[in-house]
């Protein structure tokens, strides 16, 4: 509720040093390694705690050399596009939901010398994204509310925003200002 996630469709993210969240439905939501508790007079919550977030640019920034995450997530912004793909799995401590599996570990894949700190930092930014699809399970909902740390970054909500495919609303903000 705090995040603004009220009604059966809505899901949310709490963009925090992991990532935690869920979907809201009328009736009970089913999705492997997520867990369904009633949540208030006729709501399911289907979600769980993910093992990637805010931790994986904190990570980044100290390789780096860069103050905090906030500075790598500016730096993202400047990657340059149209380069090969480089994707981050952020599973740096492990993984919780929905996989469970806590001798998982990250790495980058399509790494080349044409990447540079920008890029490494938009992977990251995605990969966390991706993992918070799977945090979602599958399941449908209208609109993704987001909190936390990791709604203060434009970028970072709009790459959740097309990985989702969704509407994304920060906490406390009208419907149609990101998505």
């Amino acid at each position: 509720l705090g995040a603004g996630a009220a009604r059966a469709g809505d899901a949310y993210l709490i963009a925090g040093t992991t990532d935690a969240g869920g979907v809201l439905g009328d009736e009970p939501g089913e999705a492997e390694g997520l867990v369904t508790i009633p949540w208030g007079r006729g709501l399911y919550h289907t979600g769980g705690p993910s093992g990637a977030g805010g931790d994986c640019l904190q990570w980044l920034a100290e390789l780096l050399g860069q103050p905090d995450a906030a500075a790598v997530a500016a730096l993202a912004g400047q990657a340059r596009g149209g380069m090969a793909a480089l994707l981050f799995l952020p599973a740096l401590s492990g993984e919780r939901a929905p996989s469970w599996s806590a001798a998982s570990r990250g790495s980058f894949a399509g790494l080349d010398r044409s990447h540079g700190a920008a890029e490494l930092a938009r992977a990251v930014m995605e990969g966390v994204a991706f993992a918070d699809r799977d945090l979602l399970g599958g399941l449908a909902f209208d609109r993704l509310f987001l909190a936390g740390g990791g709604a203060q970054s434009d970028l970072w909500c709009q790459i959740r925003a097309d990985v989702l495919g969704c509407q994304v609303l920060r906490s406390g903000e009208q419907p149609g200002l990101v998505g």
